[in-house]
C-alpha cells in the first residue's frame, strides 16, 4: 500500500471510484493539489481523499474500495491528510459524511445545527437535513495549537 499525491493521470480512476460510491467528483480538477490517492499492492487506485482549501477548508472525496476496507488503509489515508493540514497551519477541517462513526474515531466531532448555517448554506437549506433521508453528518476536526 502506498499513499501519495495524485497526478493528472489518476483523475479518471478516482472519478470512477467516487462514481461507484455515489460521491461527487466535479471538484477534482480544480483541487488536484490537495488530492491524495491510495494505491494497493498492485498499483491500482484503491482510495482517495481531498483537502479542499477555502472557507471552510473541507475534507472531501474520502473513499476506499470495498475490497480494501477493514485493513486500516482509510485511517492511514485520512491521517496523511490531517498531517498535511497541520503543515498548512489549518485551524479546523470540515466534512460531510455518511460514515460519522469512522471519522469520530479519528477525532472529528459532529457539528451542532446552530453552527451549520454559517458553514454550509447548501446543507442548512436542504429539506433532507435532520431527516432519515439525509446521509450527510457535518463534522469538524479542530487542530490544537
Amino acid at each position: 500500500m502506498l499513499i501519495r499525491r495524485a497526478m493528472k493521470g489518476d483523475l479518471e480512476s478516482v472519478k470512477r471510484l467516487l462514481g461507484e460510491n455515489r460521491l461527487p467528483s466535479d471538484h477534482l480538477e480544480k483541487q488536484i493539489d490537495g488530492l491524495f490517492v491510495l494505491e494497493d499492492d498492485d498499483g491500482a487506485i484503491a482510495g482517495s481523499a481531498c483537502l479542499c482549501p477555502g472557507q471552510p477548508v473541507e475534507l472531501r472525496s474520502v473513499c476506499i474500495r470495498p475490497e480494501a476496507r477493514g485493513m486500516g488503509w482509510g485511517r492511514q489515508l485520512v491521517e496523511t491528510v490531517l498531517g498535511e493540514a497541520i503543515d498548512m497551519e489549518i485551524a479546523a477541517l470540515y466534512l460531510r459524511t455518511g460514515a460519522s462513526g469512522f471519522f469520530a474515531r479519528l477525532g472529528f466531532r459532529e457539528l451542532p445545527m446552530e453552527e451549520l448555517g454559517e458553514i454550509w448554506d447548501g446543507c442548512s437549506e436542504c429539506p433532507r437535513l435532520g431527516t432519515d433521508e439525509c446521509r450527510h453528518v457535518p463534522m469538524v476536526y479542530e487542530f490544537s495549537r
